[in-house]
């Protein structure tokens, strides 16, 4: 790879919704996304679908968690960020995951949100889950 890209594969925790993408990667999601197999993105991993995404014709619902819970990041700035590039941001606590069926796209907060390891724990363990019925 030619290009140096910090955290989740692309330069979303710098440069936010304007930060680049490697092409790899998003070449790699949209042939995913093309060819009807499933992804999963914890964290702040929804941001790298998005912005793989961008200027398709795909428009994916994706979570990064709440504005309504705590959490150490702007959960709002973040999703309008999404929005602004196509994505349709839902807000999910650490006890849900989002689920796009259309796209077969399973996204969950996890550690962008306040919480212990257990609860971190689960809401991973419910988007594997979810996984495997795509599967």
């Amino acid at each position: 790879m030619d290009l140096v890209l910090p955290k989740n594969l692309n330069k979303w925790a710098i440069d936010g919704p304007k930060g680049e993408i490697d092409k790899d990667v998003k070449n790699l999601i949209l042939s995913f996304i093309k060819n009807n197999k499933p992804i999963l993105a914890l964290c702040m991993g929804p941001t790298v679908v998005a912005k793989a995404l961008e200027g398709s014709d795909y428009n994916p619902k994706l979570t990064v968690g709440t504005n309504k819970e705590s959490s150490p990041y702007d959960i709002e700035a973040i999703s309008i960020g999404m929005n602004s590039i196509g994505a349709n941001s839902e807000m999910k606590t650490i006890k849900e995951i989002c689920v796009d069926e259309t796209n077969k796209i399973i996204t969950a907060p996890c550690y962008m949100m306040d919480a212990t390891i257990c609860e971190v724990a689960k809401n991973i363990e419910s988007a594997v889950k979810k996984l495997k019925e795509f599967l």
